[in-house]
């Protein structure tokens, strides 16, 4: 029964906030060198906040360091582009509690520039949760007002699956934008319209990544 609850909670977790790091825009290359990101949900309150760590490697190949203040979750993360439109990720998470559960997701992104300003991602996922596991499909249309604003619009759809308990598929709504102050500044604001299955309340995040 134990066993039973920790993994209903890990999975209304990851329905609600999908990835631990991730902003407005869906990245495919690197950038070369150390940046940092702070993320926490504002709306609800929640007092765990999101610190990662980012070393590009070169301009394919990325490694991250996540940690949550809160729960004490470690997340490491690593994102290869063998393409300029396409990349793999592969992050796992080491959950810090006793009875909590070793996250391990691997994707797969690819990205499509209709023009000088709107581009089209794709996001496939596999999320292994001990007990769960979960086919997922992100879809996000990102466009560049100018060279400070991007907003995004997309979803996030997940298909899982247990041994354990009946689970319904479910799809989020995303609406986002990314701000470019400055060269090496990035602030970030996502709104998720939650599935009404798996939550009662929508979430709001908010984010800022600095370029070493």
């Amino acid at each position: 029964m134990k066993k039973l609850v920790a993994l209903t909670m890990a999975l209304v977790l990851t329905f609600a906030f999908g990835y631990v790091t991730m902003a407005s825009t869906i990245g495919i290359g690197a950038n070369e060198g150390f940046a940092a990101e702070i993320k926490n949900q504002i709306e609800p309150s929640e007092d765990e906040i999101n610190v990662t760590g980012y070393y590009g490697l070169n301009e394919q190949t990325q490694f991250s360091l996540g940690y949550g203040t809160d729960s004490k979750d470690i997340t490491l993360g690593a994102r290869y582009a063998f393409a300029d439109n396409m990349a793999v990720t592969l992050d796992h998470t080491m959950a810090d509690a006793e009875d909590g559960i070793d996250t391990t997701v691997l994707g797969f992104r690819y990205k499509h520039q209709l023009n000088d300003v709107l581009a089209l991602v794709g996001v496939v996922s596999y999320t292994d949760m001990d007990e769960i596991t979960i086919m997922g499909l992100d879809g996000q249309a990102e466009y560049q007002f100018n060279d400070q604003v991007v907003g995004n619009l997309g979803f996030q759809y997940g298909s899982p699956d247990s041994d354990l308990i009946e689970l319904d598929a479910y799809t989020n709504i995303v609406a986002g934008v990314e701000i470019k102050p400055i060269e090496n500044v990035t602030a970030f604001l996502d709104y998720t319209m939650v599935d009404e299955e798996i939550a009662d309340d929508d979430t709001i995040d908010l984010g800022v990544a600095y370029s070493f």
